[in-house]
């Protein structure tokens, strides 16, 4: 096999810690890339062109050494962009059950009507069940103001959210990650590394990730799949 140059060395290295996107000491990386393979004199030219150049950050414990991939390319939404995300879905979900109800209803309807009913009781039903839709779709007409969220701009609003969602979790790895090891290197328990420091845990923030409502991903192949039907 021919030898890397400089630049391949470095692109299997930024490969590797951008799709991992978690602290990695040297070790790690060797120990990832052997397949490539990279030696630990690779790896340590790689990593320290990667830093100098900002593609990856260097973070040191004491004599542990670990790498990064820079986080500043990670887009997160602001506050409000999340709480307004979080109120849609909401109204979405709200939405999707009252339609999927009133789908069950109108499911039962019909299949009386074509079962047992006379000619003048099926007259009767009709005329109810017009009746239920008309008062069905004025519920629709007035939620939102007259506007309701089509499938495409949901999507989105779900996608954001999810990415956000993604986000929040990486950075809640890599933090977990990055302070346990500078716990274990100083001989301290993570919760006094995190006072130590500064950093505000979720819990002290009133915050649950675990809590948060699910990502709703769209069904693979085919239309995407209305929820509630």
């Amino acid at each position: 096999m021919p030898k890397l140059t400089p630049l391949q060395e470095e692109h299997h290295v930024l490969e590797f810690l951008t799709r991992t996107n978690r602290p990695q000491s040297v070790t790690n990386i060797v120990d990832a890339l052997q397949a490539v393979p990279l030696k630990k004199a690779a790896v340590d030219r790689a990593t320290a062109a990667l830093v100098a150049r900002g593609a990856v950050t260097l973070k040191e414990y004491g004599k542990a050494k670990v790498f990064i991939a820079n986080q500043a390319a990670i887009a997160l939404p602001s506050a409000e962009e999340q709480a307004e995300l979080d109120r849609r879905l909401g109204e979405l979900e709200e939405a999707a059950t009252s339609s999927a109800a009133a789908v069950a209803s109108a499911t039962a309807s019909v299949g009386d009507l074509s079962a047992t009913l006379s000619d003048d009781a099926a007259v009767a039903r009709a005329a109810a069940v017009a009746a239920e839709r008309a008062d069905l779709e004025g519920r629709v007409r007035a939620f939102g103001g007259g506007v309701v969220l089509s499938e495409d701009a949901r999507a989105e609003l779900e996608r954001v959210y999810a990415q956000a969602m993604d986000a929040w979790r990486q950075r809640k790895r890599v933090v977990t990650e990055a302070v346990s090891l500078m716990a274990e290197g100083a001989g301290k328990k993570p919760a006094e590394m995190y006072e130590k420091i500064g950093i505000e845990t979720d819990e002290e923030a009133g915050v649950d990730i675990k809590g948060m409502p699910p990502c709703q991903k769209p069904a693979r192949g085919g239309r995407k799949r209305r929820r509630g039907t």
